[in-house]
């Protein structure tokens, strides 16, 4: 990936405070596999394809642009899709990269 940020010291140590940080993953849009003629397409269509998820990062994440790739443990592969100021009113928002390891919004609901 282009760019590695490590935090190894506890957040907010260097006299920084954590940062907001919304976690997004998309998911399918269309429930079926395929799609017949005579399915009703308004019926098909996932209301519920993202997942947001709030958390709190490293004072180190305010380093990261737009289109900075990163790893966040336990979570997977994101990239910056705002890099905001890490307030409440204006998060940073990480967009998840899919891997393809089955999770909640990995798969459409009718196979």
């Amino acid at each position: 990936y282009q760019r590695r940020v490590r935090d190894a010291g506890t957040p907010g140590a260097d006299g920084g405070h954590l940062m907001h940080v919304r976690l997004v993953e998309y998911g399918y849009l269309i429930k079926k596999k395929t799609l017949a003629a005579d399915d009703d397409f308004d019926a098909c269509v996932n209301r519920d394809s993202m997942l947001e998820t709030a958390a709190f990062g490293a004072p180190s994440l305010r380093t990261l642009n737009k289109g900075d790739k990163l790893q966040v443990l336990r979570n997977g592969y994101f990239i910056v899709d705002e890099a905001g100021d890490g307030s409440a009113d204006k998060p940073l928002v990480l967009i998840k990269i899919p891997d393809g390891t089955p999770g909640p919004l990995s798969s459409p609901a009718d196979q």
